[in-house]
């Protein structure tokens, strides 16, 4: 029989205690933007809820940028950044724009990753890092290149903040080619054409050479693209071969790229840089056949007028993992400049390995190598001696060859031959112990790293057309052989937490914070005064224990009042690297993975994995602890989506279901005439549980770091458009007898404090509440 609800409740209590009290948001963090607070909060002195997870997300900045002519190693080939856009169906034209895009590029772990943005960045300013192989980059100030630090570790670093003397690493050896088929023959005939051809004439294909296998060979190429054959012409000594054909000269151009330039415009052919592996192999078997001189079997060297040709040359070498430098060249009677290309030693042995001769000539005497000589500046790793010392004084016994094998590298101090690490570590690898196995792991991924270390000599500076590639998983790609790499809203959450007496945490995965930028804005950047902690943490996993620390430390110990906020911000979850995948470098670095495949570095997946074990806590420790936990993101196209939404953001389905307010952000290019002057942004909260959801606004955002975010003026055109202000039909507001235009109102209510405009504009939206309950305040 039943006993009543009281005895129920009775019971219930007895068994399980009260019920707990339903927590609703006790604090709120400024967003900077009265109308985004009412967005989020319903109340324009909100902001983002404590004690609950946000997510903000939209298209990845772009602030750090390259020039046209960067050279980018792709799932398309070796192409510009230029040729990249093209060939993408897009102009690189001087303008701002940033547009979803996939298209797989080489990343710093040697694999192709598909991009989430392709960029314009308008006209900047940027650095020409000039290196002594004769190599160069050209980046704007913010772009992260990686460099090796004064403790040889492999770090990232502002092209602004990169001096000369800095050591840049540059990949060797990544083996990646074009997705376009080329007979290797038709690219062999290109590689003679450049080599020994006059190819600026639009009515004929010139030849010049006397040398009888390469004459014939010659002919044997040509007639694949001609039914007619050239003409010889002797005179001094010289043969040309001419081939009157403005038709076959016309093909060439236009199936195959072969440009109409004299010797120092020339380049390497489109068409064979897009090429699988034998084509462009076969193109350079061509060019040195014909164009180089091998000196006495110590270096293979190439002289050129077009250093264009020789970067292009020296990138492919590369690619193939043989490194060499470029060099000026002065001749005695000629004005113009002309460029060396040089190799020697283990590079020499692995282009004739590689590409290799085929004419008697040549092989007579490549065949014939001094093995002494080696004047390869890629086989020197700097700031390693420190490394090695530690290992030798970690052996438990060492002997008089120990001493000998390490003194010259310990004395030598800044740079040493990697041929000698390997001879270190095969010596010293039979007495690894527990206390210095850390350190042969990391002398073990130095010598198996396909890195090749490039001191910087030389940094001018210039102004272009810049342009960028969003990689949402390594935010590294390949460009001329080198390793180049939402924060606002962020930004003032932080500033209103610690105005609030509390704590602001950055952990920034995308290294890309302007500290500097965000104490001009109000931020208290001293970790002294107990304000602020700022972190780069490995990977989400490492986020996650940093934030678990941070928040039991300042509540249990009650280190700020117990009614100040924590804003915890990340930036950004895109960028972020899941334990997973980290061990997976690891065992790249090591060469303990069997191939690249196993690795599976482009699997999607592991984030969310991560993300699905975590967010729960995080949600919890959000609730427990009071604190206001942001995840930046960014927007992903869906591949295949025909009908609603093509886009969704990084991290899998976690952050959407814990998260309890998502933020979406767009933004337009603002401009003053031609001027681009900043971006009209625009934010809609697709998803809040702390006040209804779908509210909207937008404002101005100034790139004039004095300027920034306009408050009143976005205010007053917020206030303009919900018709807080009564405006005519010519667009004017109206107060009383008299008419404003919105200039005129924006100078007004300048002049109006804040706070003021604030309590005005909630004071109208509870009375519209009240007198018409079922209204919307967008009436």
């Amino acid at each position: 029989m039943a006993k009543g609800k009281s005895a129920l409740a009775l019971a219930l209590k007895k068994k399980i205690g009260s019920n707990d009290e339903i927590q609703k948001v006790t604090h709120w963090i400024d967003t900077g933007f009265p109308p985004l607070n009412k967005a989020i909060s319903g109340r324009y002195d909100g902001g983002f809820p404590c004690g609950r997870i946000v997510e903000v997300f939209g298209p990845p900045s772009a602030g750090k940028c390259v020039t046209a002519d960067t050279m980018l190693l792709t799932e398309r080939g070796m192409v510009t950044v230029k040729e990249l856009f093209e060939i993408e169906g897009y102009k690189a034209t001087c303008t701002t724009r940033d547009v979803e895009h996939n298209v797989g590029l080489i990343n710093e772990n040697g694999v192709i990753e598909k991009t989430s943005h392709l960029t314009w960045n308008n006209r900047r300013k940027f650095k020409r890092i000039k290196l002594a192989s004769g190599g160069y980059i050209e980046a704007t100030f913010r772009h992260p290149i990686r460099v090796v630090d004064d403790l040889g570790n492999v770090v990232w670093r502002h092209a602004e903040k990169i001096s000369v003397g800095d050591t840049i690493p540059s990949m060797v050896g990544t083996h990646q080619f074009g997705d376009q088929h080329l007979d290797a023959n038709i690219a062999k005939l290109m590689g003679y054409l450049i080599a020994d051809g006059y190819v600026a004439s639009e009515n004929s294909v010139n030849f010049s050479n006397t040398d009888p296998f390469i004459k014939d060979e010659y002919y044997r190429l040509i007639s694949l693209v001609s039914d007619k054959m050239p003409v010889t012409r002797k005179h001094n000594g010289s043969e040309d071969h001419v081939l009157f054909s403005k038709e076959v000269r016309s093909m060439l151009f236009k199936e195959y790229g072969l440009e109409y330039e004299k010797a120092a415009g020339k380049q390497v052919p489109l068409s064979v840089r897009r090429a699988n592996s034998e084509a462009q192999i076969a193109f350079l078997r061509g060019y040195f056949e014909l164009e180089c001189h091998v000196n006495d079997g110590r270096c293979i060297e190439v002289v050129s007028a077009s250093g264009l040709l020789l970067q292009q040359i020296r990138l492919m070498l590369l690619n193939l993992g043989i490194t060499s430098t470029i060099s000026e060249k002065h001749v005695a009677g000629y004005e113009n400049t002309y460029y060396r290309l040089s190799f020697s030693g283990s590079n020499y042995d692995l282009f004739l390995s590689t590409i290799g001769f085929e004419s008697p000539a040549r092989l007579s005497v490549a065949t014939k190598r001094d093995i002494g000589f080696d004047r390869t500046y890629s086989g020197y790793v700097p700031h390693i001696s420190g490394l090695v010392k530690s290992l030798y004084e970690s052996l438990t016994k060492t002997t008089r060859e120990d001493y000998a094998l390490v003194d010259h590298v310990i004395g030598r101090g800044d740079r040493v031959g990697i041929d000698k690490l390997r001879e270190i570590y095969v010596s010293f690898i039979g007495r690894k112990n527990r206390f210095n196995e850390h350190l042969f792991a990391q002398l073990a991924a130095v010598i198996g790293s396909n890195l090749f270390y490039d001191e910087v000599v030389a940094i001018e500076e210039g102004e272009a057309p810049t342009f960028d590639v969003a990689m949402p998983e390594t935010h590294s790609f390949w460009s001329n052989g080198i390793i180049s790499h939402n924060t606002f809203l962020a930004t003032a959450a932080m500033i209103s937490a610690q105005k609030q007496d509390g704590l602001a945490v950055f952990l920034d995965h995308e290294n890309s914070f302007d500290v500097g930028l965000a104490v001009a804005n109000g931020l208290n950047a001293d970790e002294d005064d107990g304000q602020w902690v700022y972190k780069q943490p490995d990977t989400f996993e490492d986020s996650v224990e940093l934030i678990g620390t941070i928040l039991k430390l300042v509540r249990d110990e009650e280190l700020i009042p117990e009614s100040a906020p924590i804003c915890i911000v990340a930036d950004s979850l895109a960028s972020m690297v899941p334990n997973s995948k980290a061990e997976k470098f690891e065992k790249m670095a090591e060469g303990t993975a069997k191939d690249k495949d196993q690795l599976n570095m482009n699997d999607n997946t592991a984030l969310a994995r991560a993300t699905s074990a975590n967010f729960p806590t995080l949600a919890l420790w959000a609730r427990k602890y009071n604190a206001c936990i942001i995840f930046l993101n960014q927007v992903r196209t869906k591949i295949g989506v025909m009908f609603g939404d093509p886009t969704t953001s990084p991290g899998g389905d976690s952050p959407k279901f814990y998260a309890s307010v998502r933020i979406r952000l767009g933004a337009s290019v603002m401009k003053d005439g031609k001027e681009k002057i900043g971006q009209d942004v625009g934010a809609e909260c697709i998803k809040n549980k702390v006040a209804p959801p779908y509210g909207k606004c937008t404002w101005k955002f100034y790139f004039d770091p004095t300027r920034g975010l306009d408050v009143i003026e976005s205010l007053v055109e917020y206030m303009l458009e919900e018709g807080y202000l009564p405006k005519n039909a010519s667009g004017r507001v109206e107060i009383g007898d008299k008419k404003y235009t919105k200039s005129q109102i924006v100078e007004m209510y300048r002049e109006k404090p804040l706070a003021e405009i604030i309590a005005a504009l909630q004071a109208i939206d509870d009375r519209r509440a009240k007198d018409n309950p079922t209204e919307s305040v967008e009436e």
